[in-house]
């Protein structure tokens, strides 16, 4: 279990844009030396643009919600892309640990105050290919689509999780659930290498792929659309002006008009804390999860 604001980090405020549509990495510039946490493109799943959004919102109307309690069991295949010499590559004990981390997240067990979702995972295979040019890959590029067509499996209710090296700061990306039936090849979150546990990045070392697939089952980031009365079209997480960086050991409120209460949800796995800072998906995050799986995965 983790102890909450264990560490004190610098938590620098960046100015965002409040469009309807905030991508997942920010327009973000500088760094942030105090944690060795770049404020670069740490999460680069694109937001859908206003019109898309308010399309899954209006599927997702119908759909139950609120299940929780662990009954959904997600099959977990794992991709390992290495260059031509091996770099990159990641032990069966480490995505084991991944695989923990993931259940330990979405159970709600990592601190108080964490809700236990619907969703486990349950490890499948793990496949590893040496191939330079897809692990150095860009997203989308001719390589990545080459990779996924050649190496994912299963159908919508599969996750696929591919590990390899991304560029710059980049941590992580992925897709959203009613994305899969466009083009259900490209499905599936990508990390870095070495934000797996016991990687090289201490600040991002398992809860990437949480991240991630929280992206993978419906959720954008707590910031989605800074102070607005949507935000992130979730009720229980209050609505949050930009990212937060590091780990703050007090309240963050970057939302003060009287419209916005709450303070920013900091601990949240959808926010841009680190690691040790963050414990939380929400009752809301989860029922709004539930309703993803019915409508865009679940038998599909």
């Amino acid at each position: 279990m983790k102890t909450q604001n264990v560490i004190q980090i610098a938590a620098i405020g960046v100015t965002i844009s409040t469009l309807v549509v905030i991508g997942c990495g920010g327009a973000l510039n500088g760094s942030d030396a105090s944690s060795n946490q770049s404020r670069g493109d740490i999460c680069g799943t694109t937001a859908p643009s206003p019109a898309e959004m308010l399309r899954v919102e209006a599927e997702l109307a119908a759909a139950p919600t609120g299940r929780g309690g662990g009954d959904i069991t997600i099959p977990v295949y794992v991709h390992v892309i290495t260059n031509n010499t091996g770099v990159g590559d990641v032990s069966e004990t480490v995505i084991a640990q991944q695989i923990s981390i993931l259940n330990t997240a979405f159970a709600g067990q990592d601190a108080p105050g964490g809700f236990n979702t619907s969703f486990r995972f349950q490890f499948v295979s793990t496949d590893r290919t040496a191939n330079t040019a897809w692990w150095v890959s860009l997203r989308d590029s001719p390589d990545e689509v080459a990779m996924k067509t050649a190496l994912r499996q299963g159908s919508a209710d599969d996750l696929n999780l591919y590990i390899r090296d991304l560029p710059g700061d980049l941590l992580g990306y992925g897709g959203f659930p009613w994305w899969y039936a466009g083009a259900p090849h490209m499905d599936g979150p990508v990390i870095d290498y070495t934000g797996v546990p016991g990687g090289s990045n201490p600040n991002f070392a398992g809860d990437l792929a949480v991240h991630e697939v929280g992206h993978w089952l419906g959720l954008y980031h707590t910031f989605q659309d800074g102070c607005s009365k949507k935000n992130d079209f979730v009720n229980d997480t209050p609505a949050q002006k930009n990212p937060t960086w590091g780990c703050p050991t007090g309240t963050v409120n970057t939302c003060t008009a009287g419209a916005y209460p709450g303070n920013d949800p900091t601990m949240n796995f959808m926010d841009y804390t680190v690691d040790p800072c963050k414990y939380q998906f929400t009752t809301g995050q989860s029922a709004r999860m539930d309703s993803n799986w019915t409508t865009y995965r679940a038998g599909r």
